[in-house]
């Protein structure tokens, strides 16, 4: 944070988009069922890629708990990239539509880092959407 920031931002801040959580529940009526299939395939092979290039350099040791602090960790990940949900606001990502950062305004920080979230997230909002609806599907029938 710069001098200019924290000085010309009290005179007229910029709009800050928020974080919220998923209030909709997935739906997969719009989807056919072979496809449903097919993404929680292609979920299931993202998920179980880590603990498989844990496991496949050696096989001496007892791994257990590292397959089970990275199981964890993705179980969270994927929890927080199907529920939370970034905003940005794009009129306010900085100059040259975000290459540059705006030294007068911190706003634009913040707005910065919710689109950097956005593009964290999403993969693990991917795979959880896919999942969700597989157990949609599996329910329905």
């Amino acid at each position: 944070m710069s001098l200019f920031e924290w000085l010309f931002e009290s005179q007229n801040p910029g709009p800050v988009e928020t974080i919220d959580r998923q209030h909709k529940e997935p739906h997969s009526s719009g989807t056919p069922p072979i496809l449903t299939v097919i993404y929680f395939t292609i979920a299931l092979f993202f998920l179980a890629v880590p603990l498989y290039l844990v496991h496949f350099p050696t096989h001496f040791g007892d791994r257990w708990g590292l397959y089970v602090s990275i199981l964890a960790g993705e179980i969270i990940y994927l929890i927080l990239g199907f529920f939370v949900r970034a905003q940005p606001d794009a009129s306010n990502a900085g100059w040259l539509g975000g290459l540059i950062d705006n030294p007068f305004r911190i706003s634009d920080d913040f707005d910065r880092f919710l689109f950097f979230l956005k593009i964290i997230l999403l993969p693990g909002r991917l795979i959880g959407m896919a999942v969700m609806n597989f157990l949609e599907l599996i329910d329905q029938s």
